[in-house]
């Protein structure tokens, strides 16, 4: 699903609401072509696409938060799918086989990169 962008009304409603132009986490102040929008509150997190969530951020800091997000997101949607498949075993179903299929490297390399095959 695509986001809607935000509007230039949006902005200049977070703006004349804000009565400033600095950085919201660090409070430095740059210039407007500089200025970038995030949603204080994640809308991953449930945060709405709505100027009383957006605030003006210089450009490091909305890359370090958007990152620490990202990473966040990431972790919980691994931790999710591990408790899913966890309790399907507990309730009893078959543990599905893994995603990976190898026949492995029959053979050793040499310290020059040639590769050995094993004689069967």
């Amino acid at each position: 699903m695509k986001r809607r962008p935000i509007t230039a009304a949006m902005k200049l409603e977070v703006l004349m609401k804000l009565g400033r132009w600095d950085c919201y986490r660090c409070q430095q102040q740059f210039w407007l072509n500089e200025m970038q929008w995030d949603h204080v509150r994640a809308l991953v997190d449930g945060g709405e696409h709505h100027p009383s969530n957006l605030r003006p951020v210089c450009v490091g800091c909305h890359r370090e938060k958007s990152a620490f997000e990202v990473r966040r997101w990431a972790k919980h949607t691994r931790l999710e799918k591990a408790r899913k498949a966890h309790e399907a075993v507990l309730a009893g179903e078959p543990k599905k086989p893994g995603s990976i299929k190898s026949r492995g490297f029959q053979g050793h390399k040499k310290f020059n990169g040639e590769a050995v095959w094993r004689k069967p």
